[in-house]
């Protein structure tokens, strides 16, 4: 019986690194197409054709209208060789403008032919992007396809004005069929991807979904791409039983002629689901690999192992108490050097090292960076009035909440010291870093925590100084503005966010 859970747990354990690799891979092909839709974005004499464009479109008339297709042909004869480019580096399947305030499609790269519509419900990555001019990406179905994107907001010198203004949002995609074969020949698994009927019902056009669906037209699920063929796909996916929730409590044994395979599923949110905790699934993703010699490994040895079994037990423990130890305390080493022991954020010693590698950064690719200061208003008294406990409690509450405002995994929130909170913002500018700034104010603000004295009494709150390097004035860094204008609004009377 031991010889035969551990034969599970290492099936199991297969199909958890199998997936953690697929999660690796997924993450890895977002970076790309952001990257190169980052790259696109920062081209300015693309950006200033999209400008041309975008004017003719805002004005009425047929010259207009000209002007607006001259703009759309001459960027496609740019973009086109750098298309063809990254369909044979990338596997990029779409390259896509969108012109802000309404999202409209300026030209499709990979579709010219096709402009000028709007489909805010479907492309929530462009809609959020032109609204918090952030990059942002993420899996989306749209009308005819579903895929991989990277947005990135595009912003342009206007030669009237001379004033950077911001144009709109380029999307760089791939797809599931470019990237599960690529996977397949890197790793020892294949891997197919399902999704939802309803939820493909409520975003694809009719007709591109039957003509892409219609060898299963009732069946719940339908098969998205694949890295092996549909015939081996199906054999896996009819020995399995699907959850509504989309995830295998565990892996399972199944056949396929001779061979025996370890299969899991776990589930696939699109762009909107993996920002809501409670959201729908897309779909699920199925992961199998050939476990056959595990198998029967297994079967031919069973009687030895049962011999060495008691011996092994006593040094496989021995040796995994030994190795747990020593990771503990790896871990415990890791934790204490950059977590701070009483708020659980970034400590200022791993603060200090992000913040000058994005200082680095900037200096390479020019993209903005923004960093918010936040200090805790009136701290000491609340601290010498209600004990060193409730200032902890509130030191934790106020840290919790600053992070929760903070929602990109490259965003950093750290505490300074005492009291005093920074942030780091990669990529923000600085209207986007003084909204982020509000809302943790008014979250702090929200909790309600209150100082009563004999004489006053009133609520906990915080203020906070803004600065992005794009507005810096020579001589002066970005921690010494932010600084400054954190002075500032204390000096206004607290409670308050100061930028430029």
């Amino acid at each position: 019986m031991n010889a035969r859970k551990t034969l599970h747990s290492d099936i199991q354990h297969h199909a958890e690194d199998h997936h953690r690799a697929f999660d690796v891979a997924i993450k890895m092909s977002y970076q790309s197409m952001l990257q190169l839709a980052t790259f696109i974005s920062q081209q300015e004499e693309w950006n200033q054709i999209l400008l041309t464009g975008k004017k003719a479109l805002e004005q009425t008339g047929n010259s207009n209208k000209i002007k607006a297709m001259q703009a759309r042909q001459a960027l496609l004869n740019k973009l086109q060789p750098a298309w063809e480019k990254m369909n044979q580096a990338f596997q990029v399947r779409q390259l896509h403008y969108h012109l802000a305030p309404d999202n409209m499609s300026f030209l499709r790269v990979h579709k010219p032919d096709l402009f000028g519509d709007k489909m805010e419900h479907l492309q929530c990555a462009v809609v959020d992007t032109n609204a918090e001019r952030r990059p942002q990406f993420g899996f989306e179905t749209g009308k005819i396809y579903s895929g991989l994107k990277g947005v990135a907001p595009i912003w342009a010198k206007d030669p009237e004005s001379q004033q950077k203004v911001y144009v709109g949002a380029v999307e760089v995609g791939t797809s599931f069929d470019q990237m599960l074969p690529v996977l397949a020949n890197n790793f020892d698994f294949d891997a197919a991807v399902f999704l939802s009927k309803p939820y493909l019902e409520a975003r694809m056009q009719k007709e591109y979904l039957q003509a892409r669906f219609n060898r299963y037209p009732d069946a719940p699920y339908y098969l998205e791409a694949s890295s092996t063929t549909t015939k081996i796909t199906q054999q896996v996916f009819n020995q399995i039983t699907i959850n509504q929730s989309f995830n295998a409590p565990e892996a399972h044994v199944v056949q396929n002629g001779q061979k025996f395979l370890s299969s899991a599923y776990f589930p696939l949110y699109d762009y909107q689901g993996s920002k809501k905790a409670d959201s729908t699934p897309a779909g699920f993703i199925l992961i199998w690999s050939d476990v056959s010699d595990m198998v029967l490994a297994f079967r031919s040895t069973f009687a030895m192992n049962i011999l060495y079994g008691i011996l092994g037990f006593i040094i496989i423990e021995l040796c995994l108490i030994w190795a747990l130890r020593k990771e503990h305390q790896l871990v415990k080493a890791e934790h204490s050097a950059t977590i701070d022991s009483l708020t659980g954020l970034f400590n200022r010693r791993y603060y200090d090292m992000i913040f000058q590698r994005e200082l680095s950064r900037i200096e390479r690719t020019k993209e903005p960076l923004s960093l918010i200061i936040c200090d805790i208003d009136k701290f000491k008294n609340f601290n010498d009035f209600y004990g060193h406990t409730a200032g902890d409690d509130c030191l934790k509450r106020v840290a919790q909440t600053l992070e929760q405002q903070a929602k990109r995994s490259c965003d950093v929130v750290a505490r300074y010291g005492g009291e005093e909170f920074a942030i780091i913002l990669p990529s923000t500018d600085l209207e986007a870093a003084v909204i982020i700034a509000e809302n943790m104010r008014e979250a702090v603000f929200g909790l309600n925590m209150t100082m009563d004295q004999p004489l006053e009494k009133h609520p906990l709150t915080v203020s906070l100084g803004v600065a992005c390097s794009h507005n810096l004035e020579p001589g002066v860094s970005l921690f010494e503005l932010a600084d400054q204008h954190l002075y500032s609004a204390k000096s206004a009377g607290r409670n308050r966010t100061q930028s430029d």
